[in-house]
């Protein structure tokens, strides 16, 4: 059965992410908080319908699984891909556009930017890469029984945020976006799915949702100074905000919850592939590229890139311009992602 508080903390995530790429709000990472909300909600979603599907069948059918996936993500983002190469060719925009197609097509945009490979103006798909990487391992997983046994995966999922801390000592884009050091989001709501259908999870008070959203929001507005203080910021966050959102999820799950109900909260959770698709290029390309102030200065960090840690050369004046609206960097940031 569908739950319609979820859809409405997916339209939490999407809009604190769109509001701050467009600058609207001040809140220099509530593109780590909306991101990190949605591994959550993916990693217990996926998790609660493999469940359900393997005590209903007897099995999990994954070559079922895998085309439902692909057919509600890949058409999307081809479509998506496709528009953008045509629009930059429309705007006369001279850049090598199959290097920055590929590595989202085939859903490597968080390895192929750690690796110094710029996909501008496609940087935010890194984190679609996380969630397809997860789709693509955990069913396996959960055949094998990985479900199955509650402590190893938690302590599975403790191990993940350590690794997360330990690149992140040495590699912060890494840290950020890879998927390595991102699973570990996507495993906390897979355990808390498979808590909640052993029925070992707690019952919660009434007023978890509110102030977990609260507390949210709050993150939100941690303030940062320069690229490498956001990644740094970024790396310690994400597991805060695992938490938070695990707690606020199991509070929906008992209590209901209007305010998450609301039309314009759900029906942005309903959008929130699509939106998050289109909404960051949007904002580095002309014509509707903001012009000068504080959204110039630090979109860069913003569509999830690292900032001027992946600055690069372009082939062309027209390309440069572009890219150098997106990485200028001054005095504070507005950083994120997904």
């Amino acid at each position: 059965m569908r739950v319609a508080e979820l859809d409405g903390l997916r339209g939490i995530a999407i809009i604190l992410v769109v509001l701050c790429h467009a600058f609207v709000v001040p809140a220099d990472l509530g593109g780590v908080v909306g991101v990190t909300l949605f591994f959550v909600l993916s990693g217990y979603l996926i998790t609660r319908l493999l469940l359900i599907e393997r005590d209903s069948r007897g099995s999990i059918d994954l070559r079922s699984f895998y085309g439902r996936r692909a057919l509600r993500l890949f058409p999307a983002l081809v479509v998506y891909l496709t528009a953008l190469a045509s629009l930059l060719a429309v705007l006369g925009i001279d850049m090598d556009v199959w290097k920055a197609t590929w590595p989202p097509a085939f859903y490597l945009g968080n390895y192929a930017q750690i690796l110094g490979h710029d996909v501008f103006p496609h940087r935010q798909t890194w984190s679609l890469a996380v969630e397809e990487h997860f789709y693509l391992v955990w069913p396996l997983l959960v055949v094998m029984g990985a479900t199955r046994r509650v402590k190893l995966l938690a302590g599975s999922v403790a191990v993940l945020i350590g690794w997360r801390f330990m690149v992140g000592s040495f590699d912060l884009l890494w840290a950020y976006q890879g998927t390595d050091t991102n699973a570990f989001a996507l495993g906390a709501g897979a355990l808390l799915a498979v808590t909640r259908h052993q029925g070992l999870a707690p019952r919660l008070p009434r007023f978890t949702p509110h102030t977990g959203v609260l507390l949210l929001i709050v993150a939100t507005f941690v303030p940062v100074d320069s690229p490498a203080d956001f990644l740094a910021s970024a790396v310690w966050l994400s597991p805060v905000v695992t938490t938070i959102s695990l707690l606020i999820i199991l509070g929906v799950l008992d209590h209901p919850t209007p305010f998450l109900r609301s039309r314009i909260l759900t029906w942005s959770g309903l959008i929130s592939y699509a939106l998050y698709l289109w909404h960051a290029p949007l904002m580095v390309l002309p014509p509707w590229s903001p012009i000068g102030g504080r959204s110039s200065r630090w979109l860069d960090h913003c569509l999830g890139s690292g900032g001027a840690l992946l600055a690069r050369p372009r082939g062309s004046h027209s390309a440069k311009s572009m890219e150098a609206k997106s990485i200028e960097v001054e005095s504070r940031s507005c950083v994120h992602s997904h």
